[in-house]
């Protein structure tokens, strides 16, 4: 995880974690970390690697994820303004998007946040 350091330096609302939805009235796994942050705020990569996804998911708002290589991926939810296309290599510290408003499927979701995830295979990875 030490290659995978926090996109930005403010504390996170919500870790990787099981929680309780009232709206589902179920357990669920939230699979990253949400930092508050100001509509706006410019997001960089933290890794380098291969866009697999830029554009509108039902859950994250607009969402990026990376291919970084060797079973390594990332994923940003909660932008606006994508700078990035599925299918272009880019290298660490490349400008993503900004932050915009996304309403968010469940959780704390009143106010501009970034959501993101890293993976290693099919395991998030928590710290």
């Amino acid at each position: 995880m030490e290659d995978f350091p926090s996109p930005v330096r403010v504390e996170p609302l919500r870790g990787v974690e099981n929680y309780f939805s009232e709206n589902v009235n179920a357990y669920l796994f939230h699979a990253g970390r949400d930092y508050p942050l100001v509509e706006g705020a410019v997001i960089r990569a933290t890794h380098g690697g291969k866009v697999t996804f830029a554009g509108a998911d039902p859950i994250l708002g607009q969402k990026v994820e990376i291919d970084c290589g060797e079973g390594w991926r990332v994923v940003y939810g909660g932008l606006d303004n994508l700078r990035v296309q599925q299918g272009e290599i880019i290298e660490n510290n490349t400008v993503l998007g900004q932050i915009g408003y996304y309403s968010g499927a469940d959780g704390i979701n009143d106010r501009t946040q970034l959501h993101y995830e890293v993976w290693n295979g099919d395991q998030a990875q928590a710290e």
